[in-house]
């Protein structure tokens, strides 16, 4: 007489490694996803601070010497141990006479796809 001993045969073990696989396939998309919107906003906080340190340096000039004509830089930084290019490009308007508007755009690329950042800020003759 054969007693159950109550242990798995290789069909139900390898029927479990394969349920287990899909579950862990489903977790890798997820974590991938997560992966990604973690390095999106990396980059955006990197593009931020790049065009907040360029903005102050171009406010922290003279009112004359702030030259109203669009002018673009590349800035390289470290962002996550990858290098991010970022192009900066700003344009100074004169909305009035004592009045200089400054347009600031941050582009940079993720993955083939351009994402930017607007800045504006008004400079006023002292």
């Amino acid at each position: 007489m054969l007693k159950d001993k109550g242990g798995m045969t290789l069909i139900e073990l390898m029927i479990s490694i394969v349920i287990m696989f899909i579950v862990f396939l489903g977790l890798t998309g997820t974590v991938m996803t997560g992966l990604e919107y973690n390095m999106r906003n990396a980059l955006l906080d990197e593009a931020v601070s790049v065009g907040e340190t360029r903005l102050n340096e171009i406010r922290s000039l003279p009112f004359n010497d702030i030259v109203t004509s669009a002018t673009e830089e590349t800035v390289t930084r470290a962002v996550q141990r990858f290098n991010a290019d970022y192009k900066v490009t700003w344009t100074v308007g004169t909305p009035a006479a004592d009045i200089k508007q400054i347009t600031m755009v941050v582009r940079w690329t993720r993955h083939g796809v351009v994402r930017s950042h607007t800045f504006s800020s008004i400079v006023r003759r002292r």
